[in-house]
């Protein structure tokens, strides 16, 4: 009598193995995607809330740097604010960099036409944000509910003039490239700062504090009010 062979079977011990090693794989498969490029960033909207808000930045006198160098005056100013906590869905679970473009919307010097210069040049510009939760300080704020990321040294850049009333005119930057660069948060700061954006508690508070020169130096004791166009970010393995 001719006997049949048995069926294969399959301990569930190397079952879990296998769905283990394919998980592994799959997720060395990810990592390697995303160092090679081929995994695409995740945008999202606004993510540090910064967009349409308001840094009126005071400009004083400046020393010279070198004899006969061009005369400038230095430059600041923040804005602190709180928002909700956003739904992102689509981001990594372990992202790896959290990037916001930073540029003007529009900016508006305290000076009427006769006073106001055609261009204003801004150099040497250094944005510092910070973004903490469930504290009043960023510095009282846990370890983990906290994170900050600065843009050192952007510029130069111009601004145009454009409409003047009797005490103000308002300046555009009509550059390809955004004004500020880009406030890049990676490492533990990523984490640190997905988690205050994405999780409880609420709100999240930001801090953006920003340093600058402007050029003419006509500018001393002026202040100028600069919108921020912040609108576009992207989470990144």
């Amino acid at each position: 009598m001719q006997t049949r062979p048995r069926p294969a079977t399959t301990h569930p011990a190397a079952g879990r193995a296998g769905a283990i090693r394919a998980a592994l794989l799959a997720a060395v498969g990810t990592v390697a995607l995303a160092g090679c490029g081929l995994v695409p960033p995740v945008p999202v909207d606004d993510p540090l809330g910064l967009d349409g808000k308001t840094a009126a930045v005071s400009l004083g006198s400046a020393s010279l740097t070198a004899a006969f160098a061009p005369a400038a005056v230095d430059g600041s100013g923040e804005v602190s604010f709180t928002f909700d906590d956003a739904d992102w869905p689509d981001v990594p679970l372990s992202p790896g960099r959290l990037t916001n473009e930073l540029s003007i919307a529009t900016a508006t010097l305290d000076a009427g036409e006769a006073e106001a210069p055609e261009t204003i040049e801004l150099s040497d510009i250094d944005v510092e944000v910070t973004l903490w939760q469930g504290a009043a300080t960023y510095e009282a704020a846990a370890p983990d509910s906290r994170a900050a990321a600065k843009v050192d040294g952007a510029g130069p850049i111009t601004l145009v003039r454009g409409a003047c009333d009797a005490d103000s005119c308002t300046y555009s930057y009509e550059g390809s490239v955004p004004a500020f660069g880009e406030v890049t948060f990676s490492g533990d700061a990523v984490a640190n700062a997905v988690k205050v954006i994405t999780q409880a508690p609420q709100p999240n508070h930001v801090r953006a504090v920003v340093t600058l020169r402007a050029d003419p130096d006509t500018l001393d004791g002026r202040t100028l009010t600069i919108e921020f166009d912040a609108a576009t970010g992207s989470v990144a393995l």
